[in-house]
């Protein structure tokens, strides 16, 4: 019987704790350092990121969602949202071939697995798939490559939109 309490008792702390963990909006900008000039993550019209921008301008503004909360560490899982001028919210997402915003916060595709490297972030997808910029191009895309997984800086900017870079870099980030 004893036994049987304590179980519950751990059971019941490992529930609290799981649904004390709540999702951490952060207003950011994600810098590509291995572009010279470096270059930032850019939301183009019909859903579409590139890497283009040379500073963060308003379409290279983005929020990142951790799921569980604190800082972005290794393994955790992120969402990034795009909100328009228009107000029309989009959330990056694999769907099929492509890496493109869609409309639907609650997809599985919008759930990105984070892997930490030596000068930032690179996001796996649920398939397993690496968001990555081929060469030739500067449009987002997917490989099964890890090698060739684009690696990203995380700069955090002021919440009010202002395009700021905030005091402190942002876990795996760096300020402009």
């Amino acid at each position: 019987m004893k036994n049987i309490i304590c179980l519950a008792t751990a059971i019941t702390a490992a529930l609290t704790a799981s649904a004390l963990a709540q999702a951490q909006e952060k207003a950011v900008a994600f810098r590509v350092p291995a572009e010279k000039p470096v270059r930032y993550l850019t939301a183009f019209k019909g859903n579409q990121l590139k890497i283009t921008g040379s500073e963060i301008g308003k379409d290279k503004k983005v929020t990142l969602i951790d799921t569980n909360g604190g800082d972005v560490a290794e393994g955790d899982y992120v969402q990034i949202k795009h909100v328009t001028a228009d107000e029309r919210t989009t959330f990056c997402a694999e769907t099929g071939d492509s890496f493109v915003r869609i409309p639907k916060g609650e997809d599985p595709a919008t759930q990105l697995k984070v892997r930490k490297t030596e000068q930032g972030i690179s996001l796996q997808t649920a398939s397993g798939k690496f968001v990555t910029v081929p060469a030739t191009t500067k449009d987002i895309g997917l490989t099964d490559d890890e090698t060739k997984a684009v690696v990203l800086e995380i700069v955090e900017r002021a919440a009010s939109g202002a395009g700021a870079a905030s005091s402190a870099p942002a876990a795996g980030g760096t300020q402009p």
